[in-house]
């Protein structure tokens, strides 16, 4: 066994492969079901507390008119108009609750035409905020009236959060919602760690990619935009911050996450492109940073810039979409995902302000822009990952080159050392003979000295110990092997006709023959009389088929276990005996034949690829 093979059985580390990947489909599977099982019992918690009946609204302009579950945001409502909302309830229970959402909107609420509670009347901005009142408890049924308003043409005409219930029922719905805003973002902040991680740990010559680190903070400061989303913030995160903070946080958020994400997409465009694609991103971050600074001054606010930066965005991702598949029909085949991802961003976000804001949801994460970035970050880890794959595997061949070269050149140093040894054997030899010849000749002795040259130098065959070729890699590893030979006492002959480019790639043609060899070697070795041992090596061309022969004698009977397999005679069985499984793997992945005869004193093995320029 050579140190080039693998230090497991191939059919075992295949079985626990499989193993593995129906542990990780299995544990999928039960998680997605899990995930199923939450969301169907939030949402039959949520039919349970979300006000029945018909919702009614009324404008200042505006007639009486029905309001649907899920209705748009109504355009005829400016900033500070008012948005009156009613509807009838049942009979009130004690202790029941109205749990209220606001996104700087500002609500006065009357049961009949008694006011219970007048939410962030002030003239300051309320931000996102919370809130829940105390309902009176009441026989027959009660008219519950809001009176909505904004400073901020954006959120005016747009209906509230709502839920009535229990205090139990209430806080255990937000808090298993709370539950899963909190997960996905833990998802999302360890998917953007590992991602910068692995890049880290994979750049080489000291070059990263920076379109992966730009990509890992794209989904780092999703995660925090995740649970300040301006669709409504997480629960927890109400009991934590401020309005003002969750408001300003959530719109600056969003600012920094498409930052990240442009630049990331931008550096995968041509370089030729580079300067067309940058010109969105430039306009994105000049608008941001300049509403920023007139928030900051107190001239304007963030609110106020959001139909107009919800816009802008849109029109940069079509920009960039026009301009990563120019990029494409130029030839570079990324600029498609390119193409993709903006283009999937941009469309989300219009489909946002298409389908309006719903007027209750329990579930305020599930929205087309949410969705999507989700979907283009798993889509990003999936490339990531199997990009990091795909350099793993050809470092690994690599470094298995690397290795086979290095074992190679101390193979060749250590057969070239006793070649050495051997010719100063020779020379000893040659000295002994000429002085021994020199003194037969003083004396005269020319019959003699014509006898002893004839018996110890003519007679004696010289022979080389080394084996040449055509081609290097098989002279390289058969003379590798030479030194074992003539130290086992082996009689070798061969007969190698090899052509210049071999039916198999490099590592793996050494990996055969050298199993080949080393195989061939041992068998002769458990011959205790080496005038027995013998090894034949043959290797030649046969149209369309490059063969090769290797005959051994052998003492021991050959082994075979239960699954026809060879089973070796080492006393270390867990790290011998793979050279024949590992042969007829290489074999049968390349489309050849091998073909094994085991007699009672010898062992051959047969071997047919097909040539390269032969193959289909």
């Amino acid at each position: 066994m050579t140190p080039y093979e693998p230090a497991l059985d191939q059919e075992k580390y295949g079985r626990r492969k499989t193993l593995q990947i129906a542990a990780v489909c299995l544990i999928m599977v039960l998680l997605m079901t899990g995930v199923g099982m939450f969301i169907h019992w939030t949402g039959s918690m949520e039919e349970s507390l979300i006000l029945s009946g018909a919702w009614c609204y009324r404008t200042e302009d505006a007639s009486v008119a029905y309001v649907l579950k899920n209705t748009k945001r109504l355009e005829n409502v400016g900033p500070n108009e008012p948005l009156t909302m009613f509807v009838e309830l049942d009979a009130i229970q004690p202790d029941e609750q109205l749990y209220f959402q606001g996104r700087h909107q500002r609500v006065r609420v009357l049961l009949e035409d008694k006011v219970l509670a007048e939410l962030y009347q002030t003239d300051a901005d309320p931000g996102f905020w919370d809130a829940t009142i105390n309902l009176p408890v009441t026989e027959g049924k009660e008219t519950l009236t809001l009176e909505i308003t904004s400073p901020y043409a954006g959120y005016s005409g747009v209906p509230i959060k709502l839920y009535r219930g229990s205090h139990t029922a209430l806080r255990t719905y937000l808090l298993a919602q709370s539950f899963l805003r909190v997960l996905l973002a833990g998802v999302a902040l360890f998917s953007g760690i590992f991602m910068i991680v692995l890049n880290l740990m994979r750049r080489s010559n000291k070059k990263l990619d920076w379109g992966a680190l730009a990509f890992g903070l794209f989904i780092i400061t999703f995660s925090v935009y995740s649970v300040f989303f301006r669709e409504g913030p997480d629960y927890a995160i109400y009991a934590i911050f401020l309005p003002q903070t969750i408001s300003y946080v959530s719109m600056v958020a969003f600012n920094l996450m498409l930052i990240p994400f442009n630049v990331a997409l931008l550096l995968k465009i041509s370089r030729k492109y580079r300067v067309w694609a940058s010109l969105p991103l430039i306009l994105v971050m000049i608008f941001f940073l300049s509403t920023l600074l007139l928030d900051l001054s107190g001239v304007s606010s963030l609110e106020n810039a959001q139909g107009l930066q919800n816009d802008l965005v849109i029109g940069a991702c079509v920009y960039s979409v026009l301009v990563a598949i120019t990029d494409h029909y130029s030839g570079n085949k990324f600029a498609k995902f390119v193409a993709l991802y903006q283009g999937a961003l941009g469309l989300s976000l219009w489909l946002d302000q298409f389908m309006g804001k719903p007027l209750v949801s329990g579930m305020p994460i599930i929205s087309v822009s949410y969705i999507t970035f989700f979907l283009l970050i798993a889509l990003g880890l999936l490339g990531a990952t199997v990009s990091a794959i795909q350099d793993a595997a050809k470092e690994e061949a690599e470094q298995r080159a690397i290795l086979l070269r290095d074992q190679l050149a101390m193979e060749s140093y250590q057969n070239i050392h006793y070649t050495m040894d051997g010719l100063r054997k020779l020379r000893h030899e040659l000295r002994n003979h000429a002085a021994a010849l020199d003194i037969i000749l003083e004396h005269g002795q020319y019959d003699q000295a014509r006898d002893y040259l004839r018996d110890n130098l003519l007679r004696q065959t010289w022979t080389s110990n080394v084996v040449y070729s055509e081609n290097y890699m098989v002279d390289g590893i058969v003379n590798s092997r030479i030194g074992r030979i003539q130290e086992a006492e082996i009689e070798f002959h061969h007969q190698l006709n090899v052509p210049e480019n071999l039916p198999l790639s490099d590592d793996k043609f050494c990996s055969l023959l050298m199993n080949l060899l080393d195989n061939a070697i041992e068998g002769c070795c458990t011959l205790e009389n080496s005038d027995e041992r013998y090894l034949y090596l043959e290797m030649n061309v046969r149209r369309p088929y490059f063969s090769i022969k290797c005959v051994n004698s052998k003492g021991q009977k050959t082994i075979r276990g239960e699954n026809g397999k060879y089973i070796t005679t080492k006393e270390n069985k867990e790290h011998h005996g793979f050279g024949i499984s590992i042969m007829s793997r290489i074999v049968e992945e390349n489309g050849g034949i091998m073909d094994i005869e085991d007699e009672e004193r010898s062992f051959s093995v047969s071997i047919a690829l097909r040539m390269p320029e032969e193959r289909a």
